[in-house]
């Protein structure tokens, strides 16, 4: 059976890029502020728009450091129930998917976060967040280990076989 990662570690290294993600998102926004404030960015006539459209832009940015704030904590609230082999994937699983060549990838499927990469060891492949709307979470959702899956990676369907599930 494949190695999967501890949950638990995969939750808290999720909250430290949650975390790194709203350093720079706040710190993003707070430049946009200051850009929209500046003394260049004053209109010079009734055409230039380029304060409001900074103005735009930092409200945009802060917009989503509030949904990383709101993203952070949902992940500090999780509790995922354990799975075994025998139990349909569902929310709070964590999936681990070959191909035939040995490639493996895996997933935590998570409603909150999809799409995030997150990195435990340098060496080691990384998990990937999956939300149970996006086509990988669709593909898994209900699926047993030893199930093949198909899921469209760069356009091409790739199949994989569910190995392990914690």
């Amino acid at each position: 059976m494949a190695q999967l990662p501890d949950k638990q570690a995969v939750i808290a290294a999720l909250r430290a890029e949650l975390e790194g993600r709203i350093a720079r998102a706040a710190a993003r926004a707070e430049q946009a502020r200051a850009d929209a404030t500046h003394e260049e960015a004053r209109a010079e006539n009734d055409k230039d728009t380029r304060g409001l459209e900074t103005s735009y832009l930092a409200r945009g940015q802060a917009q989503r450091a509030e949904e990383l704030v709101e993203a952070l904590h949902r992940v500090r609230l999780l509790a995922p129930r354990s799975y075994g082999e025998d139990d349909p994937i569902g929310l709070g699983a964590l999936v681990c998917a070959e191909l035939e060549d040995g490639e493996a990838r895996t997933f935590f499927l998570l409603d909150v976060a999809g799409g995030t990469e997150v990195t435990l060891d340098p060496s080691a492949p990384p998990v990937w967040v999956v939300s149970p709307s996006s086509p990988v979470g669709r593909a898994l959702v209900g699926r047993l280990v030893g199930d093949e899956v198909t899921i469209a990676r760069a356009g091409a369907p790739r199949t994989y076989d569910i190995v392990a599930v914690a």
